[in-house]
């Protein structure tokens, strides 16, 4: 057998594996784009969730600051109001 016979005959071999090993790779790397796709989905839905909890953490704190300057002020006003009870 001459050697460039032996060697087509290696490479229609190689050729054949690399052809029934491509399909599988293929599907595995598929795979994993979706996995991919799917993870930046999820990563994109908890900084959208997180982001909400700040928005509500924000406006409870806005909340809580009004309420103190209403409690500060009826403090303020209470105390006026007895300091010119007992001045009277």
């Amino acid at each position: 057998m001459n050697v460039l016979h032996h060697y087509q005959i290696l490479l229609r071999r190689s050729m054949g594996q690399l052809t029934s090993v491509a399909p599988s790779h293929y599907r595995n790397a598929d795979r994993q784009v979706t996995q991919i796709v799917e993870l930046q989905a999820l990563v994109t839905q908890k900084d959208e969730i997180i982001a909400a909890r700040d928005e509500t953490i924000l406006h409870r704190e806005d909340q809580i600051n009004e309420s103190d300057n209403i409690i500060t002020q009826h403090i303020t006003q209470s105390l006026s109001s007895s300091r010119n009870r007992s001045t009277t």
